[in-house]
């Protein structure tokens, strides 16, 4: 499921990159960083 998370969140930020827009990339960076370590800890503590 987070992996879900995180593909979704790269296309989005894929399309913030495309389109230049600042408030979609920066949103998307924050979230993408936070779902890699939601991520990180998942399989750590698995």
């Amino acid at each position: 499921m987070v992996l879900l998370l995180v593909a979704g969140t790269v296309c989005w930020l894929t399309y913030g990159l495309l389109k230049h827009d600042a408030a979609i990339i920066y949103t998307n960076v924050m979230v993408l960083i936070m779902s890699l370590v939601i991520f990180y800890f998942k399989i750590k503590y698995k």
